[in-house]
Parts: C-alpha cells; structure tokens; sequence
C-alpha cells in the first residue's frame, strides 16, 4: 500500500518473529525497486508512440523556457521550431510572451521561413489560446495543437530543442542570479544570453547528427519536400475542423475530448502523407481506436 521500505519489511518480519540484518532487507528492497523501474521503464518504451514528419512546414512547435531573472523580472525564450528537423525558425527573450507578442513572432517566423505550417503545437499557455492568436491561425489556415495540461511529453519537439539549445549554450545550470553575476544591469545580461543563445542556434544548425545520417539540419532541411507540395492546405484545414466540430459535438470528458482532438489531427497528418507514427520499438502504430470518431 505504498508503504513498501525496508523499514516496513523489517516491522512485519519482527510480528512474524523473524530477525533481519538491516543491511540486508535495504540491499533487498533497493533490489526490488530497481527492477519494479526497470518494469515500469520498459512498460512505457513499449508503449509510446512517436511521430516522424515526412515534409517540412507540416507541424511547428511553439514553447517558452525559463532563462533566468533580473532586476527587471523573469527572463524567458520564445522558441518556434520546426519538427521535420531539429531546426529553431524563430527564437527572442523577454518577460512571459503576451498575445500580441506571440502572434508577432508566428509572424516573423512564417515571413522568414516563407511558409506557414498545416500544424503548430501548443501548451496551454494563456497566450497560445488567446483570441488574437485563433484569429491569426485562422486566417493562415492553421489548425492549433494543443497539449494535455501539464504534459510536456506532448510538445517533444521544442522541448528537445531547448534541451540542445541550453546544452550548445551552456546553460544547463543556468539559476536565478548565476547568468547575471558579472552585468551591472539587466539589459546588459540579457544582451550577453542572446548572443550566446543566437551563437549556439547557429551551431546546432551546421552541425553533423548521427540519427540524421550524417547530415546537418540544414542539408536535411533543404532537401526536405514542402508540405504544400504534398497536400492542398484548404483541403486538410477544413477536414480536420470538421473532424474537431464533430468531436465538439460528443458526449466526452475534458481529458477524452482533447485526446480525441490530438488523434484527430495526428490522423489527418497521417491520411495527408505529411507523417508516419511508430510504437516501442520502431513498429509502425496502427491507428487509433478514436479514429472512428472523426
């Protein structure tokens, strides 16, 4: 019943009359929670299921990360990454992104990559379901992916990416007070971790990566098909609305219906050939049951 330490193991042995060295029930019990991880461990790789995106400008991801403070407050990074490639498209720091900031860096990163995506993921930030931000995607004919609260497993992508980025930065350690040790003020600190997040961005894109063959993110990302060379952007937007209308329309929980929403546009992605889905080992995932609901 959770109470399971060698404490405990100890306690029953001594009501059964049994005598335990202490050193032995602790090697035990450490034994045995190793291997009830270990279980655990291989119970969710069998079966998580991942997504490969087979075009670029098909899904961007969209998150803030904490970067530090000052006398000016919270210093965080608004990241825009595209999920084809491990490649940063838009990337500004400054105090918590508002509506209007966020709708102003989707569009500099859609002016700069020439393109806007079928998909862009989304946590359940205020801004990322403001109105401002709605209205924008619709305009553009872009459908909004949104996280399940408190579920960063969600939106791998970017949270991969500032991983690197933090990493090729250094980062890692990054804590209130440290990055601003040796700047008198603010402006300038925040000044220095531009330039050093800008610098590490640069790198990250020229560098070789096994997992891509060799290649960089840029090589990958130039020979990348285009989303919109693999499907018609009016035709997708308007069958996924009207497989989320649907979904509205069902008698389903907060949890189930955004699930039911995510398998929604992870299946027209699929159906669009713009990506392919593996389970565990690498298997190809056989859709979701929740497909019948779109």
């Amino acid at each position: 019943a959770g109470h399971d330490g060698s404490k405990t193991l100890s306690s029953v042995a001594q009501r059964e009359g049994i005598e335990l060295p202490v050193r032995w029930t602790q090697r035990l019990v450490a034994e045995l929670k190793r291997e009830r991880a270990k279980q655990e461990r291989e119970r969710i790789d069998a079966a998580r299921v991942s997504q490969h995106m087979r075009a670029r400008d098909a899904l961007w991801s969209c998150d803030e990360s904490f970067l530090g403070r000052d006398e000016h407050g919270e210093a965080r990074g608004l990241l825009v990454r595209e999920c084809c490639t491990p490649t940063t498209l838009w990337l500004s720091i400054g105090p918590p992104a508002t509506a209007s900031e966020l709708v102003g860096a989707l569009q500099n990163a859609a002016a700069e990559r020439g393109a806007w995506p079928m998909v862009i993921a989304f946590d359940n930030g205020a801004a990322n379901r403001s109105a401002e931000v709605a209205r924008l995607l619709e305009e553009q004919q872009v459908v909004a992916l949104f996280n399940l609260p408190r579920t960063p497993q969600h939106n791998p992508f970017v949270e991969r990416e500032w991983g690197d980025l933090k990493r090729a930065a250094r980062l890692e350690h990054v804590l209130d007070g440290v990055p601003r040790a040796s700047y008198v003020d603010g402006g300038a600190w925040r000044a220095a971790l531009r330039e050093r997040l800008d610098a590490a961005r640069v790198a990250l894109k020229r560098t070789p990566r096994a997992r891509l063959g060799g290649s960089t993110p840029d090589e990958i990302d130039e020979r990348a098909p285009r989303a919109e060379d693999l499907t018609c952007r009016a035709r997708f937007h308007h069958e996924v609305c009207a497989a989320l209308a649907r979904i509205a329309d069902l008698p389903l929980k907060r949890r189930a219906r955004r699930l039911a929403e995510r398998e929604a546009i992870f299946h027209a992605l699929e159906e669009h050939g713009l990506l392919y889905r593996t389970r565990g080992n690498g298997r190809l995932s056989r859709p979701s049951k929740r497909k019948g609901l779109v």
